[in-house]
C-alpha cells in the first residue's frame, strides 16, 4: 500500500472514529436544533403587535415614598383595603369598585397564592420570545418555552411592562393596549401568601404616577377563601 493510500486510509479511520465518539452530541445538536425550529413554527402566525409583547420585559420601579397619605378603610368580602379615600365607592358579589379622578380601580377580591406561584409569573413576565435560539439544551429550551406560554400577552395581548417591589408587597403592572385606557395590577403579599388583582380604568387613558401614588399606599388585609393561585388570575 503506498504511502498516499496509507494517510488517506488513517484519515477516514480517524473520522469515522471521531464521529462515533462525537454522535451522542451531535445527535443532541440535531435534536436541539429541530426543537428550536419546531418552537420558531409554533410562533409564526404571531402579530408583529402579539410578538412585540411577547418580547416585552418589565422595567423595576421604585414607588413613591408616601407615608403620610391620609387613608381610607374599606371592607369587602375576606379582605380589608386601605386605600387613599374614594370619591365614590360601589360593592357587588362580584367586583368592588373605587371612583378617583385619575381613574376607577376595580377588584373581584382575594386569591390564596404562595412564593412558588409568583416566581412562575415572575420567570413568564421576563421571558422573551427572541431567546429561544440563544437556549443551550433541550431542558432549558422546554423551560423557555413553557414560560413563554405563562406571559400576561395571553391575556388579550396585555404587556407586563413594570415590576415594584415593598418590604410587604410585590407585584406586576400590566397594559391591555399603548393607550393605556385599562392597566392590570398583580400583586403578591409574601406575609399572608395571599394575592390580589386591581384594575385601573379611563377611557381617556390611565395616569400612571396616579397609579404608583396609590400602589405606594395601598395596604390589604385579608383571611383568603379562594383557592385559585395569583397565576391563574384572569384578565377579562
Amino acid at each position: 500500500m503506498s504511502g498516499a493510500k496509507k494517510t488517506f486510509l488513517g484519515v477516514i479511520i480517524a473520522l469515522a472514529a471521531s464521529i462515533v465518539i462525537s454522535s451522542p452530541f451531535l445527535w443532541r445538536a440535531g435534536a436541539l436544533y429541530w426543537a428550536k425550529s419546531s418552537a420558531r413554527r409554533a410562533f409564526n402566525n404571531l402579530t408583529p403587535a402579539e410578538r412585540k409583547s411577547m418580547n416585552a420585559t418589565p422595567a423595576p420601579i421604585i414607588l413613591p415614598a408616601n407615608a403620610t397619605a391620609e387613608l381610607a378603610t374599606v371592607e369587602y368580602k375576606s379582605f380589608t383595603l386601605h386605600v387613599p379615600p374614594p370619591q365614590t365607592r360601589d360593592a357587588s358579589d362580584k367586583m368592588l369598585n373605587l371612583t378617583y379622578p385619575h381613574f376607577q380601580v376595580s377588584s373581584f377580591g382575594p386569591l390564596s397564592a404562595n412564593a412558588a406561584n409568583f416566581k412562575t409569573l415572575t420567570d413568564a413576565n421576563f421571558a422573551r420570545l427572541d431567546d429561544i435560539d440563544v437556549q443551550p439544551d433541550l431542558a432549558s429550551l422546554r423551560k423557555h418555552i413553557l414560560q413563554l406560554s405563562g406571559k400576561p400577552a395571553g391575556f388579550s395581548l396585555s404587556t407586563c411592562f413594570e415590576a415594584f417591589e415593598r418590604p410587604d408587597i410585590k407585584g406586576f403592572i400590566m397594559a391591555h393596549d399603548e393607550g393605556r385606557r385599562e392597566i392590570f395590577v398583580e400583586l403578591f403579599f409574601p406575609r399572608s401568601q395571599t394575592g390580589c388583582g386591581l384594575f385601573f380604568r379611563n377611557p381617556d387613558g390611565v395616569d400612571l404616577i396616579a397609579v404608583h401614588e396609590f400602589l405606594s399606599v395601598l395596604q390589604i388585609e385579608s383571611k383568603p377563601t379562594a383557592t385559585m393561585p395569583i397565576v391563574g388570575a384572569i384578565i377579562p
